[in-house]
């Protein structure tokens, strides 16, 4: 039999850290949860008083009622499997679903409103889907760091850079959020969009992101005068990049700053394996993110409302 528990970060093992992935990173929700000012847990699923499974959950209440979400731009969810490791096939895969079914009930039973995204590696969702809940298939493009090549780039991505570089822009890598501030605040005039990256809990967060070193920050310039900025997760185990947010102005736009910067994370940033684009939801940006010839990764959307 399985049961889950649910602790906080300081009752969760040294042990048990070190095999987390990394968007269960407990540095890294802190600085979700301060951000949003709730509080987060882990839900450990435990077999004969073994923990053989973990995920994180970000708890909000509203008149007496308690229920969890995806948070702003905290990306995916995690589950990780501390399963044996010498299980076969057959028992590995009944062991995972024992495990998302224990998750399922007790999400059921504890909170009034459930929505997650998955981290891709969930690919097995039929325990939710059993226990009543929606499981929608949502989708983002993963590049294979070692495999991107300019030279192969379709012809679209290459005129965009190609202009870029005519056009003399560069790339910086430094921290200042007032850069961030200041190409969102036009983002946001231009296209009527939220103002909720311009309040001062986003900007600290973004900076304690940086203190922590779990993000990086590049510019595209030209003339001195920054275009466009975008800021990455770094996976703390060298392994995936994750796209975090971006944002540039009409003349970046036009001189394909977006696409340099890409290029630049790419090229420069190439002793981790793969960079995730963090979705592929939107048609127009999923056509931007495509163009580096990525692989399409389906993740899933878990949902309860009653």
């Amino acid at each position: 039999m399985h049961k889950v528990v649910k602790i906080a970060v300081e009752e969760l093992e040294i042990g048990l850290k070190e095999k987390l992935s990394f968007w269960a990173n407990p540095a890294l929700l802190m600085c979700y949860a301060k951000r949003d000012g709730v509080k987060f847990y882990y839900l450990c699923v435990l077999k004969n008083d073994t923990v053989v499974a973990v995920m994180p959950v970000f708890e909000k209440k509203k008149y007496a009622i308690t229920y969890i979400n995806q948070l702003h731009i905290h990306y995916y969810t995690p589950i990780s499997f501390m399963l044996e490791e010498d299980l076969d096939l057959y028992h590995k895969q009944n062991e995972q679903l024992e495990v998302l079914k224990s998750l399922a009930a007790y999400l059921k039973k504890h909170y009034f409103k459930v929505l997650l995204n998955f981290e891709s590696e969930v690919t097995d969702v039929r325990g939710f889907k059993w226990a009543g809940f929606t499981a929608e298939p949502l989708y983002t493009y993963r590049k294979n760091m070692s495999e991107y090549n300019r030279n192969l780039l379709p012809r679209d991505a290459k005129a965009k850079l190609k202009k870029a570089l005519k056009a003399n822009l560069y790339i910086s890598e430094s921290w200042d959020t007032s850069i961030v501030s200041s190409l969102m605040s036009g983002l946001c005039s231009r296209k009527d969009i939220s103002k909720l990256y311009l309040q001062k809990s986003y900007l600290f967060f973004l900076d304690e992101l940086h203190n922590n070193s779990l993000c990086s920050k590049i510019v595209a310039y030209k003339d001195d005068v920054p275009l466009v900025f975008r800021i990455f997760l770094k996976g703390y185990d060298k392994k995936i990049l994750y796209d975090l947010m971006a944002a540039g102005n009409e003349l970046g736009n036009e001189l394909g700053a977006n696409a340099l910067c890409t290029d630049y994370i790419f090229t420069q940033h190439d002793d981790f394996t793969s960079y995730d684009f963090c979705g592929a939801n939107t048609e127009k940006v999923a056509y931007f993110k495509s163009q580096f010839n990525c692989d399409l990764i389906n993740y899933y959307r878990i949902k309860k409302s009653i």
